[in-house]
């Protein structure tokens, strides 16, 4: 392989790659980066086997070749370089890396012996606007468990159907839903990772478009960003009939400023430091009253004004789980909803009318 590269564009790739790579997995290879020719085409790839990523830049290609390099070898390299250009030379087991004054090599392992990457076949494809999508799946993952001894509730479900799609995240404890249109005429239904997730989100921030690609295939899913494509394994298993515990009507509903709630939730936090973090939402008349206490630290009492409907109500709540889902509402002002004490919490952005709903289950003490 012989190719001249701008050293910016490389350094993108590179890290683009790196973030699939560890060092501590079982296979050494595992924590390489494959470097390919197409063409005037230079490809990178990682993979870790349930996620893998390819990117591409334009290079003058002289001479077609591969080989898989060290990615934290290779990315602490390049990034201490400052020239413009630099020459790539590989062979089936070194790379030479040539620029003014500069001429490095550094030991790799035959292409031969990076595992294959996969390919879907059979595959339904959707266009999405970035933005949307980003917005969405943010949204999302804040209810997303972090446990991955649970798979499917560490997955994001993602439904399209009737010109609508549908994405749903939940731990059993929280619970995030979005709709919104979409042109596609395909019907879908399956779990996506919330690492998957993730690398998209950064995908999106690194590669600025306007437009993603996702195609789904029986058993993978591919994200096309840009240049890169992130191809990971969809989670097996069904997913919760998590529609049974949003609730079609509330008892008491009430209409707050979304940053003054947020600051008085975050106030109580500090008097809420047990495993709980437990805070009590009391609604009398047009005030929200909110009470946390532990015996090691005191006692708080913060009151707000709200537009209220329906009768007073309380209920115990987690203050974090109400800090985490404020923190991807995109509205002024806040709904919420409440039942019985120990009935579900709604959530939701008051221009949204209904697209987008948050639900947090009650403490019981």
């Amino acid at each position: 392989m012989k190719v001249a590269i701008k050293v910016k564009n490389l350094l993108k790739a590179v890290n683009i790659c790196s973030r699939l790579v560890s060092s501590r997995n079982s296979l050494e290879v595992l924590g390489n980066i494959l470097i390919e020719t197409e063409k005037n085409i230079l490809k990178l790839s990682s993979t870790n086997l349930d996620l893998a990523i390819t990117t591409k830049l334009g290079a003058k290609v002289e001479k077609e070749g591969k080989i898989s390099i060290p990615a934290r070898l290779l990315s602490e390299l390049i990034g201490s370089i400052s020239e413009d250009t630099l020459q790539l030379i590989a062979d089936d087991s070194n790379l030479t890396l040539k620029g003014n004054g500069i001429h490095s090599r550094i030991n790799g392992v035959s292409a031969s012996e990076f595992p294959t990457l996969p390919k879907l076949s059979n595959t339904k494809s959707i266009n999405f606007s970035s933005d949307e999508i980003k917005s969405n799946f943010e949204k999302v993952i804040a209810s997303v468990s972090i446990d991955e001894s649970r798979p499917v509730l560490a997955g994001v479900f993602f439904s399209i159907k009737s010109g609508e799609m549908v994405l749903a995240g939940t731990d059993s404890y929280r619970l995030s839903e979005i709709k919104s249109k979409c042109a596609s005429k395909e019907e879908i239904s399956c779990i996506i990772p919330v690492r998957t997730i993730s690398e998209v989100l950064r995908l999106i921030s690194t590669e600025e478009v306007k437009d993603i690609e996702i195609k789904i295939g029986e058993s993978e899913i591919s994200f096309v960003v840009g240049e890169s494509q992130l191809i990971s394994q969809l989670t097996e298993g069904k997913y919760p009939e998590y529609q049974k515990i949003i609730p079609e009507t509330t008892t008491t509903t009430i209409e707050c400023e979304k940053e003054k709630l947020v600051e008085a939730v975050k106030v109580s936090s500090v008097f809420a430091r047990e495993s709980s973090h437990g805070i009590a939402l009391n609604v009398l008349k047009d005030e929200l009253t909110i009470d946390a206490q532990t015996s090691d630290v005191g006692e708080n009492t913060i009151k707000l004004p709200v537009k209220k409907n329906g009768k007073d109500a309380s209920i115990n709540i987690n203050a974090k789980y109400i800090t985490d889902i404020l923190s991807v509402v995109n509205d002024k002002t806040v709904v919420i909803g409440i039942n019985d004490k120990l009935d579900p919490l709604l959530i939701k952005p008051k221009s949204k009318d209904g697209t987008e709903i948050h639900i947090i289950m009650p403490l019981r003490s």
